[in-house]
């Protein structure tokens, strides 16, 4: 019972190493035989005919509305920004300083 147990083992194991060498042998000859292969897309792609100028849509003109379409808006809205934060902060130290004053 033993040694049958032990045949069979063997067995299976032969049978899978068979089976794993054959994945790779089949592997590496697809891939040769895919790379002597010609490429047929490269030809398809440049088969259709170039279209003419008339045929292409023309351009529409992007919808500038508030926001930082432009570098000149940006720059307003950061010089704003700039300015408040300053006024901010002037204001926090007047009031520290009354703190100050007051104790």
């Amino acid at each position: 019972m033993a040694e049958s147990i032990f045949y069979w083992l063997v067995l299976f194991g032969l049978i899978t190493g068979f089976w794993f060498v054959y994945a790779i042998v089949k592997t590496e000859f697809g891939g040769r035989r895919e790379r002597r292969k010609p490429r047929q897309h490269a030809q398809v792609a440049f088969s259709e005919p170039p279209q003419s100028p008339k045929q292409f849509p023309e351009k529409q003109a992007p919808d500038t509305g508030r926001g930082y379409d432009s570098p000149e808006l940006l720059r307003q809205d950061s010089l704003i920004r700039i300015k408040q934060l300053e006024r901010d902060i002037a204001r926090h130290l007047r009031d520290m300083e009354r703190r100050k004053e007051n104790k």
